[in-house]
């Protein structure tokens, strides 16, 4: 698990994801969303969202977002998020 850091959102809501492929570089590091896929709910309301994000230093992330979203929204492509490992 990772936790990301949604900078873009009002107060900047941290959220656990999974990490299903690249390599996290120790310490927070910027990084910018490039996609949303897999969006639609399952039978309890929660999306399983597959999402690209690029670091700063050009590395790609592919993490797997589960959420309500009637609670918290997808990460949206162009979307800002700190992104660093889980404690």
């Amino acid at each position: 698990m990772i936790a990301i850091i949604r900078s873009d959102v009002p107060d900047a809501r941290i959220e656990s994801v999974h990490l299903l492929a690249g390599a996290l570089p120790p310490g927070a590091t910027a990084a910018m969303t490039l996609t949303d896929a897999n969006c639609q709910p399952d039978r309890l309301g929660v999306s399983h969202c597959i999402n690209e994000l690029r670091l700063t230093d050009g590395t790609l992330l592919v993490i797997r977002h589960d959420h309500d979203m009637r609670a918290v929204p997808c990460l949206s492509p162009g979307e800002r998020v700190s992104v660093q490992a889980s404690k």
